[in-house]
């Protein structure tokens, strides 16, 4: 039959394949299917739970029935249902909820949903079910718990399920120690609850220690869980109550009140009675405790602390005793410092002051502040005289200020006197103090003054003798200071300050001073008193025509070849023969007023100094009297010292001569000595190596000597008696600009030149040089320390120009030197060259430097000749400017042209002088040593060829 139709199919399918009017193939309508798929194919639902899924309906072939769905093979426990459970018409999709009871197996299983239609295949897909396994959990509310021993504990346990567990979970303990119960409320969780409670009993006879307490839950069907609970057992307490202060120190001041809180901390269950009581309150102080008994409830009392101005200040401990039933007694303590009440004192440096009319006087005044006062105090004096006015500063003494200084200001009116006077303070809220002065005034204070005539010559000196006549017991230092001089005139006060009764005052008069009768004024200035004046009349006489000059050479190896002079500025050089042997006297007249001496020394070695000097009549006199004063004959000592560490070094120096030697040797000889009367100073020193400081420590000062030549200097020993620590001060020197400056110091003793102390601190070099020489305590009148300043513009072997400052004074002390400034280079030019080069020299007179001036040539061999020709400011006749010209001596008697200057480069050097008294051939003779004497000088260097 099936091939019958097949055939038919056939025949119809070609027949119906033609054109024209054939109706064509036959097509067999499309076959009815479903399929359905599931989204998701999978999934986990525990007991009691559910999972859904998505049932995907398609259909095929045209169908349009209806479909229903199923599931089939379902595992124990577990069911599905469908919504909808039949798809019909366009509806292609449900959900499927899988239901897994509470008895269906953990584990996976496989779901099959199938759908089927009438005249339809039926289709199906599966779901893979997972059902978890059921499990328990428990845990405590805390992991350790502490119970004292006779008392109990709890701890709450918390169980918990999961995966569909719900039936009751039972409860255990293990790991209990002896003598404690755990019990559990409910010990059986039931399904629903997950709450309970372990309750721990601890026995009295429950041993003190840590235990591991393991709870156990178990349920049908699922694994135990356990928890740790960690049970401290702890002994029991035995009852006891502790005492504190709190503050537990009270600070108070006399006559004050304090109090305290006192606190019974109660421990171990004791709930007693506390019975307190203080002791160990001194006399002036009360100690209460309220209330003294504290309740089982009550843990504070209140303590107070009541003095009276009576209780010694100090510092005290009040012991506060607590006792109760059944415990034992504590105590506590409470320290209390009294101070004393506010209060003051008063004290005076001095109660007893005495002072002249006219004449302030002071004294210290001190407060004492107590019992921790600290306000303002005022201070006042009562019973003050007429005529008598007090100052303090402070007069309020505030915060921690504890002094003040009380003057008294006496008017000159006040009688003479004692008066009792009362030195107060008063504050607020203390009672005054008071302290007596007794003030005693003495006729006023002060001095006259009284100064003898003087008498000059022109180019001369003369002295006036003041008086200083002291009233009123006054013995402060009178300043004097004289004024109102001619011209040409000078005037050095000698003490300048004194608390004595007289000086001196040395005036000298220029060759060029005013002539006539003068008057001048001596002021005396002392602090506290007005100044005082008084008149001093003199006479300045014109100066000498020249009269007879002996001018006398005493030194043999100064004893001159040749020695020449002349009368005015242009008159003829006349030789001059000498007499004697052991001296050379050359006897000579100047006549005008001015001159010129001139003279030649041979040198030992070879060559000849030849000196020119143009001065007044009145200089080449004082000159002439110098010359055995500067140029004494010379002598040689030897001697010793001791007490010169090694590497220290003794400076000896004799009349003009020095030696020097160094530890550990200690002999030395000394050349040039001056023979005569004179001192003998000596330092020792040390030099630091590394900064080649030099610093002497120890002096000896030995006066009024005349050691015979050859003989041997007693030993100087620099420990012994006549020894001493050496003085030292600054000295600060202005106007060096940039030059070099370098500072020394000698020391002049009223026999002579002692010695030039060249010490350098290397670490005070600049304006400011430490100098060195002999303590005031170990000088006499008429001593004289030099200082003298030098200011070079290079080394002190090429500076081309050097200024120099110097002053005198007996006191070593701080001062400062003043710089002139540098010299105005000369002009030099040269003359001829025949019979000898001969040159002039010309410039212009400095303000700073108008005393004299000298100018000298050498040249470059120790046998060559060297020329110095000086002249005074007076032989020039006071112009603005000056010529020096090296004269030609070849046409005087005894002149030998052989001590000429070379046919070659000479050497020149020039200085001018300023500030000094009378000058001299020489510039040192006579310079004003007196006290606070200066001079300046500056010089310049230089070259010239014939």
């Amino acid at each position: 039959m099936h091939r019958s139709v097949a055939l038919l199919f056939l025949v119809f399918a070609a027949c119906s394949g033609g054109g024209g009017d054939d109706a064509g193939p036959i097509t067999a309508p499309p076959t009815p299917t479903i399929a359905v798929s599931l989204a998701p194919s999978a999934g986990t639902a525990a007991r009691g739970a559910t999972t859904t899924t998505t049932v995907s309906l398609t259909r095929g072939g045209g169908y349009a029935g209806a479909v229903t769905l199923a599931a089939d093979a379902l595992p124990a426990g577990v069911q599905v249902s469908f919504a909808p459970a039949t798809l019909s018409g366009t509806t292609t999709s449900a959900t499927a909820t899988i239901s897994v009871g509470s008895t269906a197996a953990a584990g996976n299983a496989t779901v099959n949903i199938s759908a089927s239609g009438s005249g339809v295949s039926t289709a199906s897909a599966a779901f893979a079910l997972t059902v978890p396994t059921p499990t328990i959990g428990v845990s405590a509310a805390s992991s350790a718990l502490t119970v004292t021993q006779g008392t109990s504990g709890n701890v709450g346990i918390t169980v918990s399920r999961t995966n569909g567990f719900a039936e009751a979970i039972a409860l255990s303990a293990t790991g209990v120690p002896a003598g404690v119960t755990a019990t559990f409320a409910p010990a059986s969780v039931a399904a629903g609850s997950s709450a309970s409670t372990m309750a721990l009993a601890v026995s009295a006879t429950a041993a003190p220690g840590s235990y591991p307490i393991t709870v156990t839950a178990s349920g049908t069907g699922v694994s135990n869980a356990t928890a740790t609970v960690t049970l401290t057992v702890a002994a029991a307490a035995t009852p006891a109550f502790g005492l504190s202060a709190a503050p537990a120190a009270l600070s108070l001041v006399a006559g004050q009140s304090a109090t305290s809180t006192i606190t019974a901390a109660r421990t171990g269950g004791f709930a007693g009675e506390v019975a307190l009581a203080i002791s160990g309150a001194p006399a002036g102080m009360t100690a209460t405790v309220s209330p003294a008994t504290l309740g089982a409830s009550v843990t504070t009392a209140s303590v107070s602390v009541t003095t009276t101005g009576a209780v010694a200040p100090g510092s005290y401990m009040l012991t506060v005793n607590g006792t109760g039933t059944g415990v034992q007694a504590q105590s506590t303590t409470i320290g209390v410092t009294v101070a004393a009440a506010p209060a003051i004192g008063l004290a005076l440096a001095s109660g007893s002051l005495s002072t002249a009319a006219g004449a302030p006087v002071s004294t210290g005044v001190t407060l004492t502040r107590l019992g921790g006062f600290a306000g303002d105090v005022a201070l006042a004096v009562q019973g003050l005289p007429s005529g008598v006015t007090a100052a303090f500063a402070p007069a309020t003494l505030t915060g921690a200020t504890l002094a003040s200084t009380l003057t008294l200001t006496v008017g000159g009116a006040v009688p003479a006197g004692s008066y009792p006077l009362s030195v107060s303070a008063s504050g607020t809220g203390v009672s005054a103090a008071t302290a007596s002065l007794s003030l005693t005034v003495s006729a006023a204070q002060g001095y006259s003054l009284t100064a003898t005539a003087v008498n000059l010559t022109q180019g001369g000196t003369a002295t006036s003798t003041v008086t200083i006549n002291r009233t009123g017991g006054f013995a402060g230092s009178v300043a004097l200071a004289v004024t109102g001089l001619p011209n040409g005139v000078t005037a050095t006060v000698n003490p300048a300050s004194t608390t004595g009764t007289s000086a001196t005052i040395t005036f000298n008069a220029t060759g060029s001073a005013s002539t006539g009768a003068f008057t001048a004024t001596l002021t005396g200035t002392a602090t506290g008193l007005a100044n005082v004046t008084t008149s001093i009349g003199g006479s300045v006489a014109g100066a000498p025509s020249g009269g007879s000059i002996n001018w006398t050479f005493c030194d043999v190896a100064r004893f001159p070849v040749w020695f020449a002079v002349q009368s005015g500025t242009g008159g003829t050089w006349t030789t001059v023969t000498p007499s004697g042997t052991t001296t050379r006297v050359y006897s000579f007249n100047i006549s005008g007023g001015v001159g010129g001496v001139a003279f030649a020394i041979p040198r030992t070695g070879g060559g000849t100094d030849v000196t020119v000097q143009y001065l007044t009549a009145n200089e080449i006199g004082a000159e002439a009297v110098g010359e055995c004063v500067e140029n004494r004959r010379k002598k040689t000592l030897t001697g010793s010292v001791t007490n010169l560490p090694a590497a220290a070094t003794a400076d000896i120096n004799i009349g003009g001569g020095s030696a020097s030697v160094t530890g550990p040797a200690t002999t030395y000889s000394i050349n040039e000595v001056d023979e005569g009367p004179t001192d003998v100073i000596a330092l020792r020193s040390t030099t630091n190596p590394l900064t080649f400081s030099t610093t002497p420590d120890r002096g000896i000062l030995r006066r009024n000597v005349n050691y015979p030549a050859g003989s041997s200097v007693p030993v100087l020993d620099f420990t012994g008696t006549e020894s001493f620590a050496v003085a030292s001060a600054n000295y600060t020197i202005t106007n060096a600009g940039s030059d070099q400056v370098l500072v020394v110091s000698s020391f002049l003793t009223a026999n002579g030149f002692a010695g030039a102390f060249t010490f350098i601190d290397i670490t005070s070099l600049g304006s400011t040089q430490r100098v060195y020489g002999v303590p005031l305590a170990n000088t006499v009148s008429g001593d004289l320390h030099q200082v003298l300043a030098f200011a070079s513009s290079g080394n002190s072997q090429q500076a081309s120009s050097v200024r120099f400052v110097a002053q005198y004074n007996r006191e070593l002390a701080a001062r400062s030197l003043a710089l002139g400034p540098a010299m105005t280079a000369p002009t030099v030019t040269s003359l001829s060259a025949s019979p000898y080069p001969r040159f002039s020299a010309s410039g212009s007179w400095q303000s700073e430097y108008g005393d004299g001036l000298a100018i000298g040539y050498t040249q470059q061999s120790s046998t060559s000749n060297s020329w110095t020709i000086t002249a005074s400011r007076a032989y020039t006749g006071n112009g603005a400017t000056w010529t020096l010209a090296l004269p030609d001596f070849s046409g005087v008697t005894g002149f030998s042209t052989a001590w000429g200057l070379a046919n070659t480069s000479t050497n020149v050097s020039s200085t001018v002088y300023g500030g000094i008294l009378g000058f001299a051939g020489d510039g040192a003779g006579a310079i004003g040593f007196s006290e606070g004497g200066s001079f300046r000088a500056a010089s310049r260097t230089g070259t010239i060829s014939p």
